[in-house]
């Protein structure tokens, strides 16, 4: 997020010059003040779309770390429940319950 906060920066320094130096042309040469102003928009609209496209990044990345981290509570979860389920059955004892439990939980 670091270089999406750098590049709004920029982006807003920029885009503050760009305005200056159309006013500033405005009166003397329409064509430059115009040609500046088309340039500008070409590179707000490369600008936006690496912004867009480096957060929509982060955000896929983000839901994956969150995605994997649900998994493995999910998995020891599971684990978990038949492990209770063989001890309530009766086909594992107390000891090899709590071996396997502390096995899972580590």
């Amino acid at each position: 997020m670091k270089s999406t906060k750098n590049l709004s920066r920029t982006n807003i320094i920029v885009f503050s010059i760009s305005l200056f130096i159309i006013a500033s042309y405005i009166d003397v040469d329409d064509e430059a003040a115009l040609g500046f102003g088309i340039l500008t928009v070409i590179y707000g609209i490369i600008s936006s779309s690496v912004q867009f496209s480096r957060t929509n990044r982060q955000m896929k990345l983000d839901l994956l770390n969150s995605i994997n981290e649900n998994t493995e509570i999910s998995n020891i979860e599971r684990d978990l429940v038949q492990l209770n389920k063989l001890k309530n059955n009766g086909l594992i004892s107390e000891e090899e319950f709590k071996n396997r439990r502390n096995k899972i939980l580590n």
